[in-house]
């Protein structure tokens, strides 16, 4: 009697990630937001930490 169609071991997991990692990236943004996303945020850092010194009240 053989196993049960449920029993059997799947070895096609790696596969399916990768296929849809490579799917995914595929379908991701283009070079441009890549660029973007890459820049140094320094301004934004140094907004953030003067937003929040006001917001504890120690303008």
């Amino acid at each position: 009697m053989t196993k049960h169609i449920i029993d059997q071991p799947r070895q096609e997991a790696g596969q399916r990630l990768a296929r849809f990692l490579r799917m995914s990236r595929a379908a991701s943004h283009g070079q441009a937001v890549r660029v973007i996303n890459a820049r140094p945020r320094t301004q934004s850092v140094a907004r953030v930490s003067a937003y929040l010194r006001i917001a504890r009240g120690a303008a």
